[in-house]
Formats: C-alpha cells, sequence, structure tokens
C-alpha cells in the first residue's frame, strides 16, 4: 500500500511540473489563434509582452489544419517561447528546447527560405542563452543543470548548421559538467565529440582516461576553460 501511495504522488507531482509550460487553450483550435498569440507577445518587446498567455493559444494554433501546416506558426512558436524562457519567473523549463524543435520545424516548412534570418537568429539566441545558463549553472555547482544547457547549446547549433568556436566551448564544458556530476557514459561521449573537432583534443583524450580511472582532478581545469569561454563571449 505504502508503495502504492508513493507512486501516486509521483505521479502526481510529474503531471505539475509537466502542467507548467503552457496548454493548450481549450476550444476549437482556429486559424487567427497564431495572431492572437502574436499579439500577446510581439517581438517589439515591452511590459505587454505575456508570453505565457501567448502560449496557450500558439499550443492550440499548432493542432488547427491550416496553421500547423505554416512555417509562420512554428516561427512564433520558438519566439513565443525563447521570451518565456528569459522571463524572471519562469516555470516552463523546457521552454529553450521547446523554441528549439519549433525553430526548426518552422526551417522544415520553410521551403521558399523566406524566414530564414529569422530562424537562424532564433536559433543562435536558444545557443547564447543556453551557453550562459551553463555557466550560471557551473560556477554554482548546480552540475546536472549547467550540462543539460551546454548540451543544448551543443545540439542547437549543430542543427542549426553552426559548428562555431561557441559548439566547441559548449561540448568541452558540457563534457566536464557532466564528468562533476558523476555522469560518466556522458563526459566520455561529449569528450569524444569534441576531441573529432579538434578543439582541445589532448585535454579531452587525458580527461577521458581520467574518467575511466577515476581521478577527481577537475576544479583547476574547469573553472579555466569555463572562466576563458565566458570572456570570450
Amino acid at each position: 500500500m505504502k508503495k502504492s501511495i508513493s507512486l501516486i504522488i509521483a505521479m502526481a507531482v510529474g503531471y505539475l511540473l509537466s502542467a507548467q509550460c503552457p496548454q493548450a487553450k481549450e476550444g476549437t483550435p482556429k486559424s487567427s489563434d497564431v495572431t492572437t498569440a502574436y499579439g500577446l507577445c510581439s517581438l517589439a518587446g515591452g511590459d505587454s509582452n505575456k508570453p505565457a498567455e501567448a502560449g496557450v493559444y500558439i499550443e492550440r494554433a499548432i493542432k488547427h489544419e491550416k496553421s500547423m501546416l505554416k512555417s509562420k506558426t512554428w516561427l512564433y512558436r520558438g519566439d513565443i517561447y525563447l521570451l518565456m524562457a528569459g522571463v524572471e519567473g519562469n516555470t516552463c523549463d523546457q521552454a529553450l528546447t521547446i523554441a528549439k524543435e519549433s525553430y526548426l520545424k518552422a526551417k522544415e516548412l520553410d521551403t521558399k527560405g523566406m524566414r530564414s534570418d529569422e530562424i537562424t537568429y532564433g536559433l543562435s539566441s536558444i545557443s547564447n542563452q543556453a551557453y550562459n545558463s551553463g555557466l550560471a549553472g557551473y560556477n554554482a555547482k548546480t552540475f546536472d543543470e549547467a550540462s543539460k544547457n551546454f548540451e543544448l547549446a551543443a545540439n542547437t547549433l549543430s542543427e542549426a548548421g553552426a559548428k562555431d568556436s561557441l559548439y566547441m566551448y559548449s561540448l568541452f564544458n558540457a563534457a566536464l559538467s557532466y564528468e562533476s556530476a558523476g555522469n560518466t557514459e556522458k563526459a566520455v561521449s561529449m569528450y569524444t565529440s569534441c576531441a573529432e573537432t579538434g578543439y582541445e583534443a589532448k585535454q579531452c583524450y587525458y580527461r577521458i582516461i581520467g574518467v575511466y580511472q577515476g581521478i577527481d582532478d577537475l576544479e583547476s581545469v574547469s573553472y579555466t576553460h569555463l572562466r576563458a569561454h565566458e570572456t570570450s563571449l
């Protein structure tokens, strides 16, 4: 009985956490939901922006038979969740990931490339925001959070076709963070990916050896690299 009660509580908590991201507004999806969402969350910025409220309309819009096939719908969804991620007190911890998925869907539907600049800008903004969140998390020693943000930055840049210096920094810092968090499998995977780019390859292979040998000498190496990368932004 105790196990059953614990399971029910765990499921309820999980539901509450997932419900913190916008859910589709009740009612039949309308093509005008896209316009309503944009009106609540204009890229012009300002105090009138209400990304959480805009979210309920854009979530319904992607269920409309015509709206779901337009790149504009998904572009706006990306914009809304990107803004949501930067709002103080944001409760949707998946906001940046949802924004990334939305921009990539917009890119897929934008067959004529009419929105390519906006999509590229959105993906670049996600990678920068995720990277900076990773730095903040690492310096606060919340390594699980840091590793996920660095990996999100790297994945976003990779899927956007922008494997630049920030991409390499993100891989290296993700590896350091996973190692600090005790996730050796992910750490080795990230170090390997980073070494394949040619960035800090020798250091990456030393770290992989260290991971397998159980060497715990992260402090000096990790913070040196993070500070160097932070000043390069």
